[in-house]
């Protein structure tokens, strides 16, 4: 057996979040993010709509986040967003089990010439395919991510809100590669 050593808890309301403001953009094409979330609650929180799980963004207008929806028609829903519509991706997975870990792997890979196949999520180790509603970026398309502006762990940056209340563990960002599920963990037959 495997076990992750440590996790960091994000209480609430906003005043649980990581933030880092890259010195120089990379990458804004291809790259991976892998972590390892556990909700606290599923009620949203005062002020915000939604749960920011990871984003970068400089403002409404500029920003790339992967969220848990709060709205009660799309409650519980995985949802991947870009400004300008450049990019919404609702997953129909709902992540209402607060006593389960649930490991997530956000695969972005502009450069591809299949549109589907330039955003893919993956939840516990497998691609998610039952899709509720889906713009994909355009070929070559470059977000927030990796450019100069600020990037969070748990909130939306350019508000203050949208807070995620749970715990975050195993985190990493792979710039300049797409990677799978199996590029993170232990697997075990």
């Amino acid at each position: 057996s495997y076990t992750i050593d440590q996790s960091i808890r994000f209480p609430s309301p906003t005043t649980g979040y990581l933030n880092r403001t890259p010195s120089s953009a990379s990458d804004r094409r291809t790259w991976t993010w892998s972590g390892w979330i556990k909700r606290s609650t599923l009620a949203p929180l005062a002020g915000s709509a939604d749960a920011v799980i990871f984003g970068a963004d400089a403002s409404s207008s500029n920003f790339l986040h992967l969220r848990i929806d709060g709205a009660s028609t799309n409650a519980d829903e995985l949802y991947l967003v870009a400004s300008s519509s450049t990019m919404s991706i609702r997953y129909a997975p709902l992540l209402r089990d607060v006593s389960a870990w649930y490991h997530i792997v956000v695969r972005i890979d502009t450069t591809d010439a299949t549109a589907a196949d330039r955003a893919k999520v993956y939840l516990n180790g497998i691609q998610i395919t039952d899709i509720v509603s889906a713009t994909y970026p355009s070929l070559n398309r470059e977000f927030a991510v990796n450019n100069t502006v600020e990037h969070d762990l748990g909130r939306l940056s350019y508000a203050g809100t949208e807070t995620f209340e749970g715990y975050m563990a195993e985190i990493n960002f792979i710039d300049g590669q797409a990677l799978a599920p199996t590029d993170f963990g232990e697997f075990n037959n």
